[in-house]
Formats: C-alpha cells, sequence, structure tokens
C-alpha cells in the first residue's frame, strides 16, 4: 500500500522510531518536530495520514490540527499522546475529525495499522 504520513512530534526518538517502522515499506514519512514546520509542510506537500502529538512547545497539536484542517480538510488524522486528558482528546475527535487516539508507547503493529487505515480513508474521501 503506497502513501504519505506526516509525523509531528517534539520527541526525536517518535519520529525516528516511526521513519524506521516504515523504512522498507511502500510508506514514505516526513517528520517535524512542532506544528509550526507541519502547518507549512501542509502548505507544500500533500500527505494522506497526519500522526499529531498534542503536547507540544509552540502550537500545541489541538491548535495545529485546527490549521491544518482549513489547508487539507481531507487528511486522516491519528493523535499519538503520553498525556491523559480524556475530554481534550474526545473534544478533538470529535470537532476535527480524529480518527484514532493511541497512547505512548505504541505497539508497532497497532500503529502500522492504524497508518494503513488512515490512508485507506484519505483515499475514500478523494
Amino acid at each position: 500500500m503506497k502513501g504519505k504520513i506526516l509525523v509531528v512530534d517534539d520527541e526525536d526518538y517518535t519520529r525516528e522510531i516511526i521513519k524506521t517502522i516504515f523504512n522498507g515499506e511502500e510508506i514514505e514519512v516526513d517528520a517535524v518536530e512542532d506544528g509550526y514546520k507541519a502547518v507549512s509542510k501542509i502548505k507544500k506537500e500533500k500527505y494522506d495520514v497526519l500522526a499529531m502529538d498534542i503536547r507540544m512547545p509552540g502550537i500545541d497539536g489541538v491548535e495545529t490540527i485546527s490549521q491544518i484542517r482549513k489547508i487539507d480538510p481531507y487528511i486522516s488524522i491519528f493523535i499519538m499522546t503520553g498525556y491523559g486528558n480524556l475530554d481534550l482528546l474526545e473534544k478533538t475527535r470529535s470537532e476535527y475529525g480524529v480518527y484514532e487516539i493511541i497512547s505512548k508507547p505504541f505497539d508497532i503493529d497497532v500503529l502500522m495499522d492504524i497508518v494503513r487505515r488512515g490512508i485507506e480513508l484519505r483515499k475514500t474521501k478523494l
């Protein structure tokens, strides 16, 4: 399955591990460390899936998702978080069409399934 994912996380380790997981798959991974860079990337390139951390310096994940939805309303978005505020996460899911929330640390097989589902969701919206 071909696809393109943008990973947004302020932790170097998380960005690198996701790149490593999909190395050799037909899924291209770009990764940035903050919401400002994510918005800039989305303005320039098309992605199937956005993997977004919620708690980051600068603009947080919720504000980043809000801005990205205005640029690309069809991108599939899932949240990766170690943050336990379920009310905020559920609000983000309902308001911005987030299709999945995954807790850190995540299981590799679960992550791969979530990304593949996101790519399929994107294809059905186009």
